[in-house]
């Protein structure tokens, strides 16, 4: 009787595990996120635009996105640091959705930031299809 405890015990942590384990698409949506934000700290701004999705530029176009980019930056300086604040992973029907917020320094003030990616089911890669920035002195 214990032994048969233990086995489906056991047998019971070992599918849990793998239920929580490591995804690999979380891992390669945290990489885009972080080429993105190297992307901003170096001022590549068109090279940042390569990691949105298409219908991120249905309500605004993506050379007035790129001018806000560096409208950003204008006013607040240099973007210095990003530290990851929260996480949020969703299985939709047609792909997984990560959401991460970002509490981001820049030379002169600082911007909470969230960059919601999407990784369609039946396609590779995984894009930005939202972004807020949200600072005091935007």
């Amino acid at each position: 009787m214990v032994k048969a405890r233990f086995f489906w015990g056991c047998l019971l942590l070992t599918a849990l595990y793998g239920c929580v384990g490591t995804d690999p698409s979380e891992a390669a949506a945290r990489e885009r996120v972080e080429k993105f934000y190297e992307a901003l700290q170096n001022r590549q701004f068109e090279q940042a635009l390569s990691f949105y999705d298409k219908t991120f530029f249905v309500r605004q176009s993506p050379e007035d996105w790129r001018a806000y980019l560096e409208e950003v930056q204008t006013r607040l300086g240099r973007l210095k640091t990003t530290t990851l604040a929260n996480v949020e992973v969703h299985t939709l029907f047609s792909g997984r959705q990560f959401m991460y917020t970002f509490d981001t320094t820049y030379d002169r003030g600082g911007a909470t930031e969230t960059l919601v990616l999407f990784k369609k089911i039946d396609q590779d890669g995984i894009r930005i299809v939202a972004h807020h920035i949200d600072s005091a002195a935007l």
